[in-house]
């Protein structure tokens, strides 16, 4: 169900008028936020007969606390739903908010009958997402997933044909475009391209976000990443943004897996506390920036050697245009 609305909504993103884009979107996100969960009561989540393009160990890694953990069961539904196959769903919760795992919502404590994972851990904040599950699972494709979204259920059947077309990239649906200044340093970060859109090809200056899911091929993030003093220290609330350097301090390139972006369908009343409105509403994601950049000033060389190469590449398709 899923699935067929949000191709109608990027059919219409990507052929029609954008007015009439509009209309279609506000009627395919309000048919995911209020059939899902009446549908999903009556899905067969049992492991059916699965897509498998792949023989890596794919893992599915999510966190959640007290205030979603009512309503997280829907996204778990959604990925029980997928294409593909998954050999892990893992629900990190802080045991900091729940000591035993008992004491969780009956919603989610179902969901474990179709193999959901749920592990108690120190609370790393939304840094919970990744951390044990990269930690523990090395050679695992690793992808993360928000707690309070609709995903289609062919979300992990793209990320793992995306994965096997750029095997060394880190492949997302949604993701920042980095801007450097005149001077070559990184842009503040409201001055990025958000929700950028363009060709469809690796670039170092792709920056994931989380809510639509991004692929982490083994290896794709330094030995750094599990640095906890370092993450809490310079961006406790900016996951995404450490990722990012992690990968840059391995010249990993991105890839956007769409030239055109469209939203996902969010749970009703889970947005009320979220790291978008904290951190960008208070500015704070230009603050974490600047202190990631501060203390890893060496990624700032990596863009510079990648902008000079993508500034020749882009003169050079000029030179050909006017030939």
């Amino acid at each position: 169900m899923i699935k067929k609305l949000y191709n109608l909504m990027y059919y219409a993103r990507t052929h029609s008028s954008d007015t009439f884009y509009k209309v279609i979107k506000k009627l395919c996100i309000s048919a995911v936020e209020n059939l899902f969960p009446i549908v999903s009561i009556f899905y067969n989540y049992e492991q059916n007969r699965k897509i498998n393009l792949t023989d890596k160990q794919i893992i599915i890694s999510l966190t959640s606390y007290s205030i979603r953990l009512n309503k997280v069961h829907l996204t778990i539904k959604t990925l029980l739903r997928q294409t593909h196959r998954i050999d892990k769903i893992i629900l990190w919760v802080s045991n900091e908010e729940y000591k035993k795992i008992n004491d969780l919502p009956k919603k989610i404590l179902k969901l474990q009958r179709y193999g959901l994972q749920i592990k108690l851990c120190e609370d790393l904040k939304s840094h919970k997402k990744y951390y044990y599950t990269l930690l523990e699972n090395p050679d695992a494709i690793t992808i993360t997933v928000d707690d309070d979204t609709y995903y289609p259920e062919d979300l992990i059947e793209t990320l793992i044909k995306g994965h096997l077309k750029y095997p060394k990239s880190i492949c997302c649906l949604r993701g920042h475009y980095i801007n450097l200044n005149k001077e070559l340093n990184v842009d503040n970060y409201d001055k990025w391209n958000m929700e950028y859109e363009g060709e469809i090809k690796e670039s170092i200056f792709i920056c994931p976000t989380g809510c639509q899911g991004v692929l982490y091929p083994p290896g794709a993030l330094n030995r750094e990443v599990f640095n906890i003093d370092k993450f809490k220290m310079l961006c406790p609330k900016a996951d995404d943004l450490w990722l990012k350097i992690m990968a840059l301090k391995n010249t990993t390139s991105s890839v956007l897996l769409r030239e055109r972006a469209i939203p996902f369908a969010t749970i009703k009343g889970s947005q009320g506390i979220s790291l978008e409105k904290q951190n960008n509403g208070n500015k704070e994601n230009d603050i974490q920036l600047k202190h990631l950049l501060e203390n890893y000033p060496e990624v700032i060389k990596v863009l510079r050697n990648h902008y000079d190469k993508s500034h020749l590449e882009n003169l050079n398709k000029k030179d050909k245009i006017l030939l």
